[in-house]
C-alpha cells in the first residue's frame, strides 16, 4: 500500500492564528516508523 501525504493547515472553526498565514514549503527532515505502523514525521522549512 502506498499512502501519499501532503501536510496542509486547513479547517474551520476557532482560528489558531490571528491572521492569514502564508504558504510554507516543507520537506521531511526525519522519520521514524514504529512496529505498530505509527509513523512520526519531522518537517523543516525547505530552502
Amino acid at each position: 500500500m502506498i499512502v501519499k501525504l501532503n501536510p496542509v493547515v486547513i479547517g474551520a472553526g476557532i482560528p489558531l492564528f490571528s491572521r492569514e498565514i502564508e504558504r510554507t514549503n516543507l520537506e521531511v527532515a526525519d522519520r521514524k516508523i514504529y512496529s505498530n505502523g505509527f509513523m512520526l514525521l519531522h518537517y523543516r522549512v525547505k530552502d
